[in-house]
């Protein structure tokens, strides 16, 4: 009796759900898929019209697997869900984590676990580590890349520190950390690690990455992040080829790999995970 490998398994699922087409270049998606992209340390990496980073490497090799082509589109984080899902005129969006609202009009698939952490590069006034205490602590500032979303627990308290006037909106990651690095904040919440390669990037930043400190929040847990695929600009065929190429790119966890091209397995031990 023939056993398939199971090393194969995930490849003949996506050939199965592309209902014989093939699995050669081309034969998976009937178009090129439009994926927006903005700058977000090195998960996201813009470059004038050169998009690199952890997300767009591990697309092209899915790419060069499946036959599904990615098309980038470089928007400010905030415009590309906006476009994505107001307007639905974009194909997928990533990294994203699960919204229970966006997912009644999109369908999301999870690449990775992330727990986002209170992250400053000064000492705090007082021992925070819930955020609870964070909220107690009224003379605290903070910054956030608007559009990022780390589940339902940061929402809330996003929305509370903005109605409190504690809290500066920001357009991408490396605007944070400046704003940190200036003291016109004290903290920011995030996985480490985005801020961590923002400081990187910057020539008065880098010389803050020893300074970092991260701390896990009573309060906000480890979410799923992942891809948003759209109902609206897709067809069901090329939905459900995209549906089963992430999942199989998750269950080999080929995005948690790809962290480790850009990252120590330090920097992101507990951080970014298997969903």
């Amino acid at each position: 009796m023939f056993v398939i490998p199971p090393h194969l398994l995930p490849r003949l699922a996506l050939c199965a759900a592309l209902l014989g087409a093939g699995c050669g270049a081309g034969a998976a998606c009937s178009r090129p898929i439009v994926v927006p992209v903005s700058s977000i340390g090195v998960v996201m990496v813009v470059d004038g019209e050169r998009v690199s980073g952890v997300y767009p490497e591990v697309l092209r090799d899915l790419s060069e697997k499946s036959g599904c082509v990615f098309q980038f589109q470089v928007y400010p984080r905030a415009r590309s869900d906006q476009m994505f899902f107001d307007a639905g005129t974009m194909d997928v969006t990533l990294p994203a984590s699960f919204v229970a609202e966006r997912a009644q009009i999109a369908t999301f698939v999870p690449l990775v676990k992330i727990l986002p952490t209170l992250v400053s590069l000064k000492p705090l006034a007082a021992d925070v580590v819930s955020v609870k205490q964070l909220l107690e602590n009224k003379a605290l500032r903070g910054a956030v890349v608007r559009g990022f979303t780390f589940g339902k627990e940061y929402q809330a308290l996003v929305d509370t520190l903005d109605k409190e006037g504690r809290l500066d909106m920001a357009n991408d990651i490396s605007t944070v950390a400046r704003m940190l690095v200036a003291a016109r904040v004290d903290f920011t919440v995030v996985p480490p690690h985005l801020l961590r390669a923002a400081l990187a990037n910057d020539a008065k930043g880098a010389v803050w990455l020893g300074q970092v400190k991260s701390q896990p929040l009573e309060g906000l847990p480890r979410i799923d992040s992942g891809v948003y695929i759209s109902r609206r600009s897709l067809s069901e065929a090329d939905q459900e080829a995209l549906r089963v190429l992430f999942t199989a790119a998750a269950r080999d966890e080929l995005f948690v790999k790809g962290h480790l091209k850009y990252y120590p397995a330090e920097a992101i031990r507990g951080i970014v995970t298997r969903p």
